[in-house]
Protein backbone atom coordinates (compact mmCIF):
# COMPACT_ATOMS: atom_id res chain seq x y z
CA UNK A 1 0.00 0.00 0.00
CA UNK A 2 1.49 3.42 -1.12
CA UNK A 3 0.21 7.03 -1.24
CA UNK A 4 1.43 9.52 -3.79
CA UNK A 5 2.56 13.27 -4.29
CA UNK A 6 1.73 13.66 -7.89
CA UNK A 7 2.51 16.92 -9.77
CA UNK A 8 2.05 17.13 -13.89
CA UNK A 9 2.44 19.22 -17.00
CA UNK A 10 -0.23 19.98 -19.86
CA UNK A 11 -0.11 21.69 -22.66
CA UNK A 12 -1.51 21.86 -26.27
CA UNK A 13 0.28 22.95 -29.22
CA UNK A 14 -2.27 24.52 -31.79
CA UNK A 15 -2.60 22.95 -35.11
CA UNK A 16 -5.10 25.81 -36.90
CA UNK A 17 -5.36 29.12 -35.86
CA UNK A 18 -8.45 29.90 -34.62
CA UNK A 19 -9.71 26.82 -33.99
CA UNK A 20 -10.36 26.41 -30.05
CA UNK A 21 -10.25 22.65 -29.85
CA UNK A 22 -7.91 21.65 -32.72
CA UNK A 23 -4.29 20.63 -31.35
CA UNK A 24 -2.25 18.39 -30.13
CA UNK A 25 -2.13 17.63 -26.72
CA UNK A 26 0.46 16.40 -23.85
CA UNK A 27 0.61 15.53 -20.41
CA UNK A 28 2.99 14.25 -18.37
CA UNK A 29 2.80 13.38 -14.64
CA UNK A 30 5.57 12.24 -12.06
CA UNK A 31 4.60 10.53 -8.78
CA UNK A 32 6.40 10.46 -5.45
CA UNK A 33 5.51 7.15 -3.86
CA UNK A 34 5.62 6.92 0.06
CA UNK A 35 5.09 3.05 1.16
CA UNK A 36 3.15 2.51 3.57
CA UNK A 37 2.86 -1.33 4.18
CA UNK A 38 3.94 -4.56 2.27
CA UNK A 39 2.90 -7.56 3.20
CA UNK A 40 3.42 -10.64 0.38
CA UNK A 41 2.95 -13.99 1.63
CA UNK A 42 3.91 -17.48 0.16
CA UNK A 43 2.80 -21.00 0.43
CA UNK A 44 5.16 -24.29 -0.17
CA UNK A 45 3.04 -27.53 0.02
CA UNK A 46 4.64 -31.04 -0.68
CA UNK A 47 3.03 -34.20 0.37
CA UNK A 48 4.73 -37.30 -0.16
CA UNK A 49 3.20 -40.20 -0.52
CA UNK A 50 4.52 -44.15 -0.30
CA UNK A 51 4.40 -46.84 -2.27
CA UNK A 52 0.61 -47.78 -1.37
CA UNK A 53 -0.23 -44.18 -2.39
CA UNK A 54 -0.74 -42.92 1.37
CA UNK A 55 1.07 -39.96 3.00
CA UNK A 56 4.35 -40.50 4.18
CA UNK A 57 7.15 -38.39 5.97
CA UNK A 58 10.43 -38.80 4.68
CA UNK A 59 13.00 -37.45 7.34
CA UNK A 60 15.36 -35.88 5.64
CA UNK A 61 13.30 -34.17 2.96
CA UNK A 62 12.31 -30.76 3.15
CA UNK A 63 9.50 -29.74 5.27
CA UNK A 64 6.16 -30.69 4.26
CA UNK A 65 4.50 -27.08 4.86
CA UNK A 66 6.17 -24.15 4.64
CA UNK A 67 4.18 -20.52 5.13
CA UNK A 68 6.59 -17.32 4.42
CA UNK A 69 5.57 -13.79 5.37
CA UNK A 70 7.19 -10.52 4.17
CA UNK A 71 6.63 -7.22 4.84
CA UNK A 72 8.04 -4.12 5.54
CA UNK A 73 6.41 -1.23 6.93
CA UNK A 74 7.84 1.98 4.91
CA UNK A 75 9.58 2.96 1.29
CA UNK A 76 10.01 5.12 -1.08
CA UNK A 77 9.43 5.40 -4.96
CA UNK A 78 8.30 7.07 -8.31
CA UNK A 79 6.18 6.46 -11.32
CA UNK A 80 5.54 8.18 -14.17
CA UNK A 81 2.60 8.66 -16.39
CA UNK A 82 2.54 9.89 -19.90
CA UNK A 83 0.17 10.73 -22.10
CA UNK A 84 -0.70 12.21 -26.13
CA UNK A 85 -3.64 13.15 -27.73
CA UNK A 86 -4.62 14.76 -31.24
CA UNK A 87 -8.28 16.78 -32.20
CA UNK A 88 -9.06 17.44 -35.55
CA UNK A 89 -12.28 18.74 -36.85
CA UNK A 90 -14.32 17.04 -34.08
CA UNK A 91 -12.69 13.63 -33.70
CA UNK A 92 -10.30 13.19 -30.89
CA UNK A 93 -7.86 10.17 -30.73
CA UNK A 94 -5.34 9.67 -27.55
CA UNK A 95 -3.26 7.39 -26.53
CA UNK A 96 -1.53 7.33 -22.62
CA UNK A 97 0.95 4.76 -20.70
CA UNK A 98 0.51 5.04 -16.88
CA UNK A 99 3.06 4.00 -14.42
CA UNK A 100 5.96 3.93 -16.44
CA UNK A 101 9.64 3.27 -14.37
CA UNK A 102 6.96 2.16 -11.26
CA UNK A 103 9.12 1.31 -9.01
CA UNK A 104 9.09 1.80 -4.58
CA UNK A 105 12.57 0.26 -2.49
CA UNK A 106 10.69 -1.05 0.79
CA UNK A 107 13.37 -0.69 3.87
CA UNK A 108 12.93 -2.66 6.44
CA UNK A 109 11.68 -5.72 4.55
CA UNK A 110 11.68 -9.15 7.26
CA UNK A 111 10.46 -12.49 6.26
CA UNK A 112 9.27 -14.96 8.74
CA UNK A 113 8.59 -18.48 7.58
CA UNK A 114 6.67 -20.91 9.63
CA UNK A 115 7.04 -24.10 9.02
CA UNK A 116 5.27 -27.80 9.72
CA UNK A 117 7.73 -30.31 10.16
CA UNK A 118 5.50 -33.60 10.98
CA UNK A 119 2.45 -34.28 8.99
CA UNK A 120 0.63 -36.63 11.59
CA UNK A 121 0.81 -33.73 13.84
CA UNK A 122 -0.45 -30.48 14.20
CA UNK A 123 0.85 -26.81 14.33
CA UNK A 124 -1.04 -23.75 15.62
CA UNK A 125 -0.28 -20.66 13.66
CA UNK A 126 -0.94 -17.50 16.38
CA UNK A 127 -2.64 -14.78 13.68
CA UNK A 128 -3.17 -12.37 16.33
CA UNK A 129 -2.23 -12.23 20.23
CA UNK A 130 -6.25 -13.52 20.60
CA UNK A 131 -6.53 -15.21 17.09
CA UNK A 132 -4.85 -18.67 16.34
CA UNK A 133 -5.32 -20.91 13.33
CA UNK A 134 -4.30 -24.74 14.58
CA UNK A 135 -4.32 -27.46 11.62
CA UNK A 136 -3.31 -31.21 11.34
CA UNK A 137 -3.39 -33.79 7.93
CA UNK A 138 -3.84 -37.47 9.03
CA UNK A 139 -5.13 -40.58 7.32
CA UNK A 140 -8.53 -41.17 7.95
CA UNK A 141 -11.18 -44.22 6.61
CA UNK A 142 -14.23 -42.09 7.53
CA UNK A 143 -15.60 -42.65 3.50
CA UNK A 144 -17.71 -44.36 2.04
CA UNK A 145 -15.62 -47.32 0.52
CA UNK A 146 -13.47 -47.52 4.08
CA UNK A 147 -10.34 -46.31 2.07
CA UNK A 148 -7.50 -45.05 3.86
CA UNK A 149 -7.52 -41.28 2.50
CA UNK A 150 -5.55 -38.14 3.91
CA UNK A 151 -7.83 -35.72 5.99
CA UNK A 152 -7.41 -32.07 7.47
CA UNK A 153 -8.89 -30.67 10.50
CA UNK A 154 -8.56 -27.11 11.15
CA UNK A 155 -9.78 -25.05 13.89
CA UNK A 156 -9.64 -21.13 14.35
CA UNK A 157 -8.67 -20.72 18.59
CA UNK A 158 -9.80 -17.40 20.26
CA UNK A 159 -7.55 -16.72 23.39
CA UNK A 160 -8.48 -14.52 26.55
Amino acid sequence: MAAAITGGYRGRVVARPGSDRDGLYVGVNYHYLVGVRYEQADLALQLGTDGAGLLTLNPLGPSPLDVARIHAASGTGRAIDVGVGVVRDGLAVGFSVTDLANRITWTGVTRTTYSLGNLFTGTGLNLSRRLSLDAAIYASTANVERKRRPALAASLRINQ
